[in-house]
């Protein structure tokens, strides 16, 4: 049988390439131009299709879980707005500081994106700082 992924990754900045894959695949969410990102922003659904499990969970999503909504996330190819810390090496800076930018986000943060890019802005500016120190 056609197997159903939890998860679908595609890198590349092609819209129509994009489009036709969203669209001509089943998956349980997909996430363009990084990894695992769409199960961890609490906001979108997760959860997969077929064998790879039935119904979203996260927040009201649980409620939905009989209808399937697929989680997308589009992350711009704008590497000075990443932030290094994600990537090895890991340091131990790197592990001090991640359970910090992972922590709950304010309630005004959770639900604005132009806010949340604004903020990461400086946190990937700062992290390119940190790595080109050496």
């Amino acid at each position: 049988h056609n197997e159903k992924p939890l998860a679908l990754y595609l890198f590349g900045n092609d819209k129509a390439t994009r489009e036709y894959v969203l669209t001509h695949t089943s998956s349980g969410s997909a996430c363009i131009n990084d990894v695992v990102m769409q199960v961890v922003n609490g906001a979108l659904p997760f959860g997969g299709v077929g064998y790879s499990g039935m119904g979203c969970y996260h927040g009201r999503h649980s409620f939905n879980a009989f209808s399937h909504l697929k989680a997308v996330m589009v992350k711009p190819n704008l590497n000075i707005l990443d932030v290094p810390i994600r990537y090895p090496p890991y340091t131990a800076f790197k592990a001090a500081a991640l359970p910090a930018i992972q922590a709950p986000r304010p309630a005004w943060l959770s639900n604005m994106p132009r806010r949340m890019a604004v903020a990461a802005a400086p946190l990937g500016i700062l992290g390119m700082l940190w790595q080109s120190r050496g």
